[in-house]
């Protein structure tokens, strides 16, 4: 057991090594748990396509994908990938929704 510290006239006890690592494990567990490691962002968790992400991997990096968010030209490829483009609009290279043509008809 561990020895009580004096603390003013407050008698305070340090809990045990191991109900210190049970507190560290159970505050990191309820930390991952709330989805905050890994989220794209707050507003992945709205329904709909303007709020919602995809997780890839560009460039060596992992992004978040949604409409909106600044591309490069030369990840096009991956970008098609996710059912989106990289088009030039009046604020630089922005992500939009691809747009499918599908077969002629016969």
């Amino acid at each position: 057991m561990s020895t009580p510290k004096e603390v003013g006239k407050i008698m305070v006890m340090a809990p045990p090594a191991g109900i210190r690592s049970l507190l560290v494990l159970a505050a990191a567990s309820a930390f991952l748990a709330s989805g905050f490691v890994g989220s794209c962002s707050r507003e992945s968790s709205r329904s709909g396509s303007s709020g919602a992400c995809a997780q890839a991997r560009v460039g060596g990096r992992s992004v978040c994908l949604r409409q909106g968010v600044a591309c490069r030209r030369r990840y096009e490829r991956i970008y098609r990938s996710y059912g989106l483009t990289c088009r030039l609009g009046p604020a630089g290279y922005k992500l939009r929704e691809r747009t499918y043509i599908g077969p002629a008809n016969p």
